[in-house]
């Protein structure tokens, strides 16, 4: 028994054998949280249903309430690069009905963002106008209100119309990054930020 020395037999905390299964063992537990996340994540792609294709950013989506239609809002990957593009969608998922515009060059240039935001409220939208007629595709938060709400969808409106148009309003949940055309999509009218 002398001859066994301290801190190398089995069973003592400071073995090497002991602290390499303990470090295996926690190097397992974190391969299947890894292996449980969704792909997604780690791909910058949302597990969100969309008229966007693969290769391109989800800016919006939603599926319009009480409806088989959604709305998207796709760019390309990079909505910063010098070939960016941007193009609204909407029908049912694989058939859209409407697409605009047609031509992706120059294509960021036909919309406009506003962004209003104060305490509490957070109003954001990115419009185009499309022969006569105005898409405006919003994402709210109003939390001044007795119960605080979001609300998001599209109001299409015809140029010199008086009673606001028609607005399709999203089931929830919806996809929104629509401030991902901050400082890419020209300001409308409306825009309110801490530059003003």
């Amino acid at each position: 028994m002398d001859t066994i020395k301290r801190g190398v037999y089995p069973g003592n905390e400071n073995n090497p054998l002991r602290r390499f299964s303990t470090s295996l063992n926690i190097l397992s537990a974190v391969i299947a949280i890894v292996l449980c996340i969704p792909l997604e994540i780690f791909a910058g792609t949302p597990a969100f249903p969309s008229h966007c294709t693969s290769t391109e950013t989800v800016v919006f989506s939603c599926k319009v309430r009480s409806s088989q239609k959604y709305i998207s809002l796709c760019g390309a990957q990079s909505l910063r690069a010098s070939d960016a593009y941007l193009v609204y969608r909407f029908g049912p998922l694989g058939q859209k009905e409407f697409s605009y515009p047609r031509d992706l060059a120059g294509s960021i240039q036909k919309f406009r963002a506003t962004h209003y935001f104060r305490a509490r409220v957070d109003r954001r939208a990115v419009s185009f106008t499309n022969a006569m007629v105005t898409y405006e595709i919003f994402s709210n938060f109003e939390g001044e209100e007795s119960r605080p709400h979001r609300d998001a969808g599209v109001t299409i409106t015809m140029i010199g119309e008086k009673m606001g148009g028609k607005t399709l309003q999203c089931s929830t949940p919806y996809f929104d990054r629509l401030e991902k055309l901050d400082g890419v999509v020209s300001k409308g009218r409306d825009y309110l930020d801490d530059d003003e």
